[in-house]
Parts: C-alpha cells; sequence; structure tokens
C-alpha cells in the first residue's frame, strides 16, 4: 500500500500544485532541522528551496524510488557541497594573505578589509583566469594538469596565472608596501 507521500509524488509528477504545496509543507522542518546541522539558518533555509524548487521544476522527470531518502540526500549533497566551498574559499583567503605578509609588510589594515578586497578581485576576474590561479595555486596543480583539465597549453595556463597574479598586484597595491 502506498503512503501518503508516494500518492503526493505521483501527484506532483502529473503537475499537481496541491501536492507539491503538502510536500513541501511535510518535509522542510525536517529537511531544514537536517540542513541545519551543517549550515546557517540562513544557508539551510536556501538549500532546502532549492531542493524543493528542483523537485517542482523537474517533476516530469521525477523516477525517484524513495522520495524522503532522495530530499534528504539533496540537502546533505548541497550542504556538503556549501561547506566544501566554503572551506576553499577560506583555503584561498588563508594562502593568500601568507603569501602577501611574506613578500610585503601591511600596516594598519584590517586583515578582513584585505580579504573582501582579495575575494571581490577574484570575483571579477575572467573565469579562465580565476580558474587556472585557484588550481595551481590551491589545489597544487601542475600548469600540465591544469592544461590538461582545461584543453588548453600549458603556456595559455601560465598566461592566466600571470593575469591574476597581475590583477591581485594591481587590486591590492594600496594596501602592500615593499619589504
Amino acid at each position: 500500500m502506498a503512503n501518503s507521500s508516494d500518492i503526493l509524488l505521483k501527484e506532483l509528477v502529473n503537475g499537481n500544485r496541491a501536492a507539491f504545496d503538502a510536500l513541501f509543507k511535510l518535509y522542510y522542518p525536517s529537511l531544514l532541522a537536517y540542513s541545519m546541522r551543517y549550515l546557517s539558518k540562513e544557508d539551510s533555509e536556501n538549500i532546502v528551496q532549492d531542493v524543493m524548487l528542483y523537485l517542482w521544476e523537474h517533476r516530469a522527470d521525477i523516477r525517484i524510488n524513495n522520495l524522503q531518502n532522495y530530499l534528504f540526500t539533496s540537502v546533505r549533497n548541497k550542504a556538503l557541497s556549501l561547506l566544501n566551498h566554503g572551506i576553499v574559499k577560506q583555503r584561498v583567503h588563508s594562502e593568500l594573505i601568507n603569501s602577501l605578509f611574506e613578500s610585503y609588510s601591511i600596516d594598519e589594515i584590517s586583515i578582513l578589509e584585505l580579504t573582501e578586497k582579495m575575494e571581490k578581485t577574484l570575483g571579477t576576474m575572467p573565469r579562465e583566469y580565476r580558474e587556472a590561479f585557484e588550481l595551481h595555486r590551491f589545489y597544487n596543480k601542475s600548469y600540465k594538469e591544469i592544461a590538461d583539465i582545461k584543453n588548453v597549453s600549458p603556456k595559455t595556463i601560465d598566461y592566466r596565472i600571470q593575469q591574476a597574479l597581475r590583477s591581485l598586484r594591481v587590486s591590492l597595491k594600496d594596501y602592500m608596501k615593499k619589504k
């Protein structure tokens, strides 16, 4: 015998908005609590809403045997992905700050301000430059490995990394005084 979740899922697949609303109300609180084991409430709310929105938008293609397992697994994977992204981002900032401290004397600035400036600079770089830079500096990939991943020559990777470094130097020049 099918449970209410299975019935609602079948109705959802047929485009029944009321079934989606019922599933949302049924699962949202427990998915939110589950996600909050990993993340803040705000991030958890966004993740759960993204998972539920994905469910609605892809309802015609749904081939799920166990909706509850699917939802909790999706939320966990998104939470872990966001955590991993945060860890990598923190590592990027730490590595950049450490390399700057080794080369420069930083006078009377807030590390937070410097971190925000670096983050903004990385965010405004062309995607190809930023990805090459991050793969090389933070994932310890060689130019050849990155070139293979990106389907370009190692010389192209060298150029992209040099451009990323130049952008960082230009952006952070007001914060640094050469030792």
